[in-house]
């Protein structure tokens, strides 16, 4: 029998506060695929290198990024640049920025991310301790024995080093000569503040202290050409040092997950222009996005999610072209959404929720055609779901719920073959049942609580094989609880 239900649950459906919705498909927050794997001197970066893994930079950097331990969903690891063809105005040009004569800045810069993620491949994993035997300097003796006061041992029972020989020295690697171009300590349970002596070794390339609890303030400065600084998830805490402008050749910064306050230097950004990763998401960052940030030509990965930060969403992004992750979620920014987004053609992962953004979303973002993860929830955006959402294929998650969205839903999202969860929840959507969705048989989540639909629904439910979670409460919708919520043999929550 046909019958109007509201407000009834076969399963509780899990409700979520505002700013802690599960994230299906989280973004690059731990660490890199060089953190383990650099089992090479300073010497193996050389241009003999480059040149003899250059004709397979495409497959081996490809094969590099499956070594991250949080992103074996995502593809952003692709070395080649996807051409985006477009039915809007906006296009995707390369960018191919030249610095006088000779080979363009940008693909120089390329080339060496490339060998150094091959080498990162080719490593055995973990790659400390240190590759030579050789006697670490006298000078860095001394510091690695105020590290181990400091610190003491790891995870409260390993042994640190016995010998000052460098194939002794755990998460130590040292050149032909002894010297200190690499620490990773990541997650050894280190306790304690990190000594500013540590700034002071002149060849440090790679210093790794990820996933501890080290307290107090960040390193005021480096001595060396540093290539990744990762210090995030710990429990540092004061502002992000000035000094770190000198840092020129810095690729990868993360510092995410601590206790950091103040504003991002302006400085460090007109000057990191090699950059490839920020992620200084996870603090009490304050102040706004410094448009300088448009500097950054070659980020791929661009955090700033969980902080404080206020104004509106920075005119100059569309600079960033090679960017594949952009999360500016859970800040306080607002003002109305950019049409330039869709000129960054390369996202593969957008969110910009729980913010006060409001006006429409941008449609201009057929360009966007490898995004496959896309969050506007929880901010006031009202008008109408653009059509052109329909042309982004590779969508898996969509989740536009928690505004002021209306009218109904387009019947383009049934474009989207690859959709496994989808929220339209909490907004003022009118219209019938989303029959328009009945060809999504991918669709695991999908949640239309809380809006002006109605009409009977049978037809749409028996096309939805792989839910798991189906909430469609407090709508005015009609079906057959018997006959068809029967057939999704996968359900596990359900709210009409």
């Amino acid at each position: 029998m046909t019958q109007s239900l509201r407000g009834f649950c076969l399963t509780p459906v899990l409700r979520r506060k505002r700013g802690h919705r599960r994230n299906r498909f989280p973004t690059n927050t731990n660490h890199s695929m060089t953190s383990h794997s650099i089992n090479t001197t300073r010497s193996s970066t050389s241009s003999s290198s480059s040149s003899s893994t250059s004709s397979s930079t495409s497959s081996s950097t490809s094969s590099s990024s499956s070594s991250s331990s949080s992103s074996s969903s995502s593809s952003s690891s692709s070395s080649s640049s996807s051409s985006c063809t477009s039915t809007s105005s906006t296009s995707c040009p390369s960018s191919t920025s030249s610095s006088g004569a000779g080979i363009p800045m940008a693909v120089t810069t390329a080339i060496t991310v490339a060998v150094v993620a091959i080498i990162s491949v080719l490593s055995p994993l973990p790659f400390l301790p240190g590759t030579h035997a050789a006697p670490v300097a006298k000078a860095q003796w001394s510091i690695l024995q105020e590290l181990k006061r400091e610190w003491g041992a790891f995870n409260g029972s390993e042994t640190w080093f016995p010998t000052n020989d460098c194939l002794n020295v755990k998460g130590v690697a040292c050149d032909g000569f002894g010297n200190i171009f690499a620490i990773d300590l990541l997650g050894k349970g280190l306790k304690g503040s990190i000594p500013t002596s540590i700034g002071t070794i002149v060849d440090l390339q790679f210093l790794i202290l990820r996933n501890n609890e080290l307290t107090g303030p960040l390193p005021p400065s480096f001595a060396g050409s540093m290539n990744e600084l990762d210090l995030g998830f710990n429990q540092l805490s004061g502002t992000i040092p000035a000094k770190y402008s000198r840092l020129g050749g810095l690729m990868r910064l993360r510092l995410d997950n601590n206790q950091l306050t103040g504003s991002i230097p302006v400085d460090m950004l007109t000057v990191l222009r090699n950059l490839v990763t920020l992620r200084l998401d996870g603090n009490q960052l304050t102040g706004t996005i410094p448009s300088f940030l448009s500097n950054l030509e070659l980020l791929t990965d661009l955090g700033l999610n969980n902080n404080q930060l206020s104004g509106s969403f920075p005119t100059t992004f569309d600079n960033l072209r090679g960017l594949r992750s952009l999360d500016l979620s859970g800040n306080q920014l607002s003002g109305s959404l950019p049409s330039h987004v869709g000129s960054l053609c390369q996202l593969q992962s957008l969110s910009l929720a729980n913010n006060e953004f409001s006006g429409s979303i941008f449609n201009d973002i057929s360009n966007l055609t490898d995004l496959y993860s896309f969050d506007l929830s929880n901010n006031q955006l009202s008008d109408t779901i653009p059509t052109e959402i329909g042309y982004l294929r590779s969508l898996r998650f969509l989740d536009l719920s928690n505004n002021q969205l209306s009218n109904t839903i387009p019947a383009e999202l049934s474009n989207l073959y690859s959709l496994m969860y989808l929220h339209l929840n909490g907004n003022e959507l009118t219209g019938g049942a989303p029959w328009q969705l009945s060809n999504l048989i991918n669709l695991q989540e999908l949640s239309v609580a809380g809006n002006q639909l109605g009409g009977g629904v049978d037809a749409v439910l028996s096309s939805f094989t792989a839910l798991t979670v189906l909430d469609m409460s407090n709508n005015n919708f009609m079906f057959s609880l018997t006959m068809e919520i029967s057939r999704l043999s996968r359900l596990q929550y359900l709210c009409v």
